[in-house]
This record gives structure tokens, sequence and C-alpha cells, in this order.
């Protein structure tokens, strides 16, 4: 049985495991296969799956509140350096709105199916101009095989090697990109969203989406209006400014998020016998709640108890997090949490590590 490339989990985990000995406190096998149904009885027991849609009422309506802000201030302002930092403001709202669009996926908001999947569709279509099903269909796959080579999505990237494995399978023509990927990597994350837009429009054009046609219509419906409102209230020069700087800083925005969710954690393949509530709980790391951090990170930052336990809602989260983190310790699981900064450092560090083999060949190899 071959032991999973850790790497730099965790910047700081919680007591559960000793300061430096990530390796050894990770326990490769489960023992006992009924510890997730336990876990799970008893949140719902707390009656943690309940869902209150009108609770989403505040999220959306601010939501809703930035992007009239932004809209007014692109009509007003006219041509303007202003409107590079109203650029800047429809980035971070279209973030929140992309949290809105998580969620609905995984049916937090509403009981019934219907609602969420029309609330998933005016946000991704409408109002960012993504796919709804391309973004559910990748994020399932993500949450069913979390950081295994091959299977998860997410660590599926011709520019980034996310182990050494990975590193070595390189295309020649990235190679240079992947040797020096720590240094490329926060550069990178600024395209994220034109990716996006790529991949939602070539998986609509491939698959038989359940909303096709609905999905079609919100697509030309949000390039209608977010290109006719920028190149009408901005002359083509600063239009195409506006495009570039919301969309690069868009793209940066959910990459700062997501990126400490899992990357950094441990790779998983086909010899990995890990159960479902480990496999959840050792390849994601959690970032310190505080309540500025939820709000900007879309409660995301609880990343191990939404793993475990997708449809959960997120003002629920907190409440799930004192049980996962007791239960976790007695059974001496590894709760990986740190703060933003530590994530940041051990992804960096981990990037390094996996690219070192590429580094040690000679350039042109």
């Amino acid at each position: 049985m071959t032991q999973p490339d850790f790497g730099p989990l965790c910047a700081r985990h919680s007591d559960v495991l000793e300061d430096g000995g990530a390796e050894a406190a990770v326990p490769l096998v489960a023992r006992d296969t009924n510890d997730y149904a336990t876990l799970r009885r008893i949140v719902a027991q707390a009656r943690l799956f309940d869902k209150r849609g009108l609770a989403y009422l505040p999220r959306i309506s601010s939501n809703l509140a930035l992007m009239g802000l932004s809209v007014t201030l692109l009509l007003l302002l006219g041509n303007s350096w202003w409107q590079l930092l109203n650029a800047a403001l429809l980035a971070f709202t279209y973030a929140q709105l992309g949290f809105m669009v998580h969620e609905a996926g995984h049916h937090q908001v509403f009981v019934k199916r219907w609602k969420n999947e029309i609330v998933g569709l005016l946000h991704a279509n409408l109002l960012l101009g993504l796919s709804y099903s391309w973004w559910v269909d990748k994020h399932n796959r993500h949450h069913r095989f979390p950081n295994h080579a091959g299977l998860d999505p997410d660590i599926d990237f011709a520019l980034l090697a996310f182990s050494e494995k990975q590193s070595h399978a390189a295309n020649r023509y990235v190679r240079f990109v992947v040797r020096y990927q720590a240094f490329f990597f926060f550069p990178l994350m600024l395209l994220e969203a034109f990716g996006l837009r790529l991949n939602s429009y070539r998986f609509l054009l491939r698959e038989r989406a359940p909303w096709s046609r609905a999905e079609w219509f919100f697509l030309a419906l949000h390039n209608a209006l977010y290109f006719g409102l920028i190149f009408y209230a901005l002359s083509p020069g600063w239009a195409l400014s506006f495009f570039l700087v919301h969309q690069l800083l868009f793209g940066l925005y959910l990459s700062l998020v997501f990126a400490p969710n899992h990357t950094g954690m441990p790779i998983l393949d086909e010899s990995s016998e890990l159960d479902s509530l480990r496999r959840q709980i050792l390849t994601a790391r959690n970032i310190k709640a505080h309540p500025v951090t939820d709000y900007l990170c879309g409660s995301l930052n609880f990343q191990i108890e939404h793993h475990l336990f997708p449809r959960v809602p997120y003002y629920r989260i907190p409440a799930v997090q004192r049980i996962v983190r007791e239960y976790c310790e007695s059974r001496g699981i590894g709760y990986c949490e740190t703060t933003l900064v530590e994530a940041y450092r051990a992804i960096l560090l981990h990037l390094h590590r996996a690219s070192a083999p590429l580094r040690e060949r000679s350039p042109g190899t």
C-alpha cells in the first residue's frame, strides 16, 4: 500500500497532530467504516441540515445592492480612472455571487431542488455569464474524489503540477511554467475567470445540459447587458480596460478563496485506502474563523465541514464545526486549521517541492 504524498500538509495543525509529525499522525486506513454514519447522525439530530430560504435574503439583497451600485457608478463616472476601482468592486461582487452559485449547486438554499436550480441559473448564467450545469458537474466530481489524481478536476491543470508524478508528466511546452510554478502561481490566478468562461461554453456545446435552452438564453442576455453597458458608458479603450481589470480581479479573488481549501493537502491515488470520512477530512484545510474572513470567503473557510456535509447551509456551519472538531479529536483524526497567510505559505512550498524534478533536469529537457 502506497503512502499518499502528504507534502506540507498544513502550516499549523490542531493539537491532534504533533508538530513535525504530520505524516506519521495521519491515519492511512480507516478501521471503523461507520464513523461517517455516526457523525452524520449527530449532525442530523442537532437539526443542522434544516434549511430556511429566507435566511439567504440579506445575502442576496446585499449582493444585488453592490451590483446596482457598480452599475450606477459605471453610468455616472464615465471615462475616469475611478472606473478601475469600480471594476474591482464589481469583481468583489461577482465573487460573492459565485458563492451563491456554489450554495445553490449544493441545494443549501431551499429544500426543493427546483428552487435551488432557479437560484443557480440566475446567479451563474444571467449575472456571472457562466454555465451553472458545467459548474455543478465539475464541482460534484471534485466532492466525490477530493485531491484524487486523475479523478478530481480541480487538480487537473496543464500549467500546474500538484505532485511529483504530475510534474514528470508535464507537457514539454509548459515545463518552464511548471518548473517555476510557485512563482507563477499567483499571476496564473488572474486568468481563472477566462478559463471559467471558456469551459462553460465548451461544456454546453459538448454535453446535453438539463437546462440547456435556459442556459444559452441567460448567457446571451448576460453578454448583451454586460458588454452593452460598458461600451455604452465608456469609450472603447476604457471599456476594454474595465473588462480586463474586472475579469482579472474576479479570477484572482475566487482563486485566493479556493486555493487554500485543498492545495498542498494529500494527493490520493488508486492505492489510497481511506474511508469516506477520512478522505474528506484529510484532503481539506480550514482557515480560522472570523466574521470578516467568513464573509470574504463565503464560509468556504470551513472546508472540512463543507466537504463532510455539503448540503448544510452556510449559517449552520460554525455549529457543525464544533461537532466535527470534537469527533476528530475523539478518534485521533488530523484536523487541519490555519491562517490564510500560513495556508498560502504551505501552498507555495508544496508547489515548489512538487516541481523539483523538473528543476533538477537540464533546461532543455
